[in-house]
């Protein structure tokens, strides 16, 4: 809860709370590589016209938990924070997720953004215990996979 003071006598008590009714899974599939992954987030995210960050979570089995957008940037650029990324991962009892955006330009190598919230967000997946299984750069025909880049950041535990 939280108490807002917008006038000097009076309070405003404020209550957000989230209550998931029950599991009704759209996504019934298993991502079991990642080019799988890769599939999945070109479906949704590369025909966008400006970068679009998606995350799915995952649950022990590898079952998709949930899929949300959970932002949408500029054309060159898609700014992140772990707030953002994490949170329906933890209202889902998700045990991972994988991150991917799109590049509108059609190249799907890394930038040094791109490797930076990879970084940010395996280490904030260690620090909550949901282990960020790969972060893919998607385009209509190509993919860049971290995960099969090894790229030492990213998370392990996972056969995905």
């Amino acid at each position: 809860m939280m108490i807002e003071n917008h006038h000097k006598d009076y309070y405003n008590l404020v209550e957000v709370s989230i209550h998931k009714k029950k599991r009704v899974s759209p996504f019934n599939l298993n991502i079991t590589c990642p080019k799988d992954a890769a599939r999945f987030f070109s479906h949704m995210l590369a025909k966008k016209d400006r970068e679009v960050l998606g995350v799915i979570g995952l649950d022990i089995k590898n079952k998709i938990t949930y899929f949300e957008i959970a932002h949408i940037g500029t054309l060159s650029q898609n700014l992140i924070h772990p707030r953002e990324i994490f949170k329906a991962a933890i209202l889902t009892n998700s045990h991972a997720i994988i991150i991917a955006h799109n590049h509108p330009s059609g190249h799907v190598d890394p930038s040094l953004a791109d490797r930076n919230a990879t970084k940010q967000m395996t280490q904030a997946g260690e620090l909550i215990g949901v282990t960020l299984i790969d972060h893919l750069i998607v385009t209509n025909d190509k993919y860049y996979s971290s995960k099969e880049n090894k790229e030492s950041y990213i998370g392990g535990g996972s056969n995905v």
